[in-house]
Parts: structure tokens; sequence; C-alpha cells
């Protein structure tokens, strides 16, 4: 039987398991003005909101991720879509 904490811990593993959640995250980590504002190490929170749908080789992704460092926080977003299997992304910036 699910519970509520379960179903949400499940929906947080599948987006921090996607490719625009890793690809974004290690983007965000290199990027120096990201570095910068937030310090070092770079931490993802825990509620990541938004979604994730694929459906055979096309996709699109909507996420904004909570970020923290020593020197502040944020939050990444990233739009994007997947054609042919590959993800292209829109937009990626952290405010």
């Amino acid at each position: 039987m699910w519970t509520v904490s379960g179903a949400v811990a499940a929906i947080s593993w599948a987006l921090r398991s996607s490719e625009p959640y890793q690809t974004a995250m290690q983007r965000a980590q290199a990027q120096p003005e990201v570095i910068a504002a937030l310090g070092e190490p770079i931490k993802a929170g825990y509620f990541v909101q938004g979604n994730i749908g694929t459906q055979g080789s096309r996709g699109s992704a909507d996420l904004a991720i909570p970020l923290s460092g020593p020197r502040g926080e944020g939050t990444l977003y990233v739009v994007g879509e997947q054609t042919v299997g590959k993800w292209h992304y829109e937009l990626m910036v952290v405010r």
C-alpha cells in the first residue's frame, strides 16, 4: 500500500534520475556564475517541482530545482524537449 510520503519519494526519485535533471545539475555545478553566487558545494533541494513526460522517442520537461550553497539559494529552471530520443533544452537558468 502506497503512502503519501512514499508516493512523493517515488516521484522525486523519478525526476532526479531523469536526463534533464542530471544534465541541468551538472551544468549548474560547473557554471562559474552559479558557483560565484551560491558557493560550493552546490546542492539540490529535496522538493523538485515540475514534470517530465515521454512517449516513444518524444518528450518534454519543465522543472524547477531548488539549489543551495554556502553563499545563498536559488532555483534552477529547466525546459526541454526530447526529439528522436535526444534532449534539446530551450531554457536552463538559475535565479
